[in-house]
């Protein structure tokens, strides 16, 4: 999938990846490209100016004031955009819509690094919560505005990792709902996180009675703390046609 050029530098190979999106086509499936909504892996060099990033409102992904960015170790490794940021939305559409062109891919699995409070450039060092908003208040307006940027014939989701913003993507035209559940995510049944079966099946019916389509999870089974074991001792099994998430990496400089 990947070919090595220069050292340090990972180059996509676009004819094995087109050859999977045809294999995918093939079997009756559709392929999604997956990249993050709102990040740039070249937190050193970011490809729009400061003024489009999202800043932290609390010390979280870096100190309070500064730009919301990932890191591992001593490494910045990503910096974030402000979804509802409309020169970001432009500029991410024309990568994306490119990108699935050329290589043939059905949609996009867009995905987040999880919710977070920040504001805009010009109230990055501001105290009051009424300057600031959540990372997922812009979910909807995201999706929306790639719909239209975009174009309807692409499908598009976004993970609303741990679930719990059904009411705020209510008026998105996402295609699918799709979440990621972790141990760390509070369950529909009050009290509880998202552990057992119980937790899963409660998350999977409220997304259908909200929304009326069904949930696509990536419930990552083998994590440790979470046992989807369905009450009696059977295991969880789950017979289901679905879109191929194709995850590929650093395919434009901010893909992840």
């Amino acid at each position: 999938m990947f070919k090595n050029g220069i050292p340090g530098v990972t180059q996509v190979d676009t004819k094995a990846v087109k050859e999977l999106v045809d294999q995918v086509h093939k079997s009756g499936a559709v392929a999604m490209l997956y990249n993050m909504i709102s990040a740039d892996s070249n937190p050193k060099n970011p490809a729009l100016p400061l003024a489009a990033l999202a800043y932290n409102f609390y010390d979280s992904f870096g100190k309070k004031g500064e730009p919301m960015t990932y890191t591992i170790g001593d490494n910045p490794t990503q910096v974030y955009y402000d979804p509802a940021n409309p020169d970001w939305q432009k500029y991410i559409a024309g990568v994306m819509k490119s990108a699935m062109d050329r290589m043939g891919f059905d949609g996009w699995q867009g995905d987040t690094i999880g919710d977070n409070r920040v504001t805009d450039y010009e109230h990055r060092n501001s105290t009051d919560e009424a300057d600031s908003h959540m990372m997922s208040d812009s979910y909807a307006s995201f999706i929306n505005a790639m719909k239209d940027l975009i174009g309807e014939k692409y499908y598009i989701t976004i993970n609303d990792v741990n679930g719990g913003n059904d009411d705020k993507l209510a008026k998105a035209r996402q295609d699918v709902v799709y979440n990621e559940l972790w141990t760390n995510g509070g369950s529909v049944i009050p009290g509880r996180m998202q552990v057992a079966y119980g937790d899963l099946k409660a998350r999977i019916d409220m997304v259908r009675n909200k929304t009326g389509k069904s949930l696509i999870v990536g419930a990552y089974m083998e994590e440790p703390g979470i046992d989807y074991t369905v009450p009696g001792g059977k295991q969880l099994t789950v017979r289901v046609k679905m879109p191929l998430l194709v995850n590929h990496c650093k395919l434009m400089r901010h893909f992840s």
